[in-house]
């Protein structure tokens, strides 16, 4: 089987989350993509940060009222934040999981994914299905990935898929904890019933003791630290 390996906010385990130095050691390592979070700074600039606000100092800062020099400067990894055009120009063949935090930010990304040509490449992610509508009333195109992060979000699916056109569906493995393995693995299968790419990734849940018992059940594996994963399941199983 063909399994996509994306790195979850790059190569998070070892390096700083959602950093160029992240993003490059998760390509490096053999990801064939990477996921990361979005938010626009105050002059525009789409950038790759899970929280809206960090502290420095003692001191908090909001992401959305810095400038791109003024951030880089100001956090603690700034200088290794990149911008989204950044990494487009980075990696001209990977995948991208994008996980839009900023609503702002939706515009300027959709307007990168035209200048830049990944509309192959990206898919929108997210959690929310407000969020997911406005972007596909905006492009009819681009690939969206519903999230699952609460229990009714499974419900929502169907709905979504058929009104959205959804590409993936985002499953953490600690659902299990919720409805029980065997439960779980039916779910997946169910969900692979309606044309959709599953896309696995987990909050604490040990992902290399699942990911083998669930075997053809994903598509994708959204991992913290790409190398364990693929010594796990075997390099053979990727692209």
């Amino acid at each position: 089987m063909d399994v996509l390996m994306i790195g979850h906010r790059g190569f998070k385990d070892v390096y700083p989350e959602n950093t160029m130095l992240a993003f490059k050691k998760a390509i490096e390592n053999g990801a064939d993509g990477i996921e990361f979070d979005v938010w626009l700074t105050r002059d525009k600039k789409p950038v790759t940060l899970h929280d809206s606000e960090f502290k420095v100092d003692g001191k908090w800062y909001n992401v959305k009222e810095l400038r791109l020099n003024e951030l880089r400067r100001l956090h603690p990894y700034g200088k290794l934040i990149p911008t989204v055009d950044e990494l487009f120009k980075e990696f001209p063949n990977a995948i991208f999981d994008v996980d839009v935090k900023d609503d702002d930010a939706i515009k300027p990304l959709l307007r990168l994914v035209k200048k830049f040509n990944t509309l192959d490449r990206v898919v929108f992610s997210s959690p929310e299905t407000k969020k997911l509508k406005k972007i596909r009333n905006l492009n009819e195109e681009v690939k969206l990935g519903f999230s699952v992060e609460r229990k009714s979000a499974i419900f929502e699916f169907p709905i979504l898929k058929k009104e959205l056109n959804l590409y993936s569906l985002h499953v953490p493995l600690d659902g299990i904890d919720h409805v029980s393995f065997p439960v779980f693995r039916l779910l997946l299968k169910w969900a692979k019933g309606f044309d959709v790419k599953i896309a696995i990734w987990s909050f604490e849940k040990d992902e290399l003791l699942y990911l083998p018992l669930l075997r053809g059940y994903y598509d994708m594996i959204i991992a913290d630290n790409v190398v364990k994963v693929m010594k796990t399941l075997g390099v053979k199983v990727f692209k």
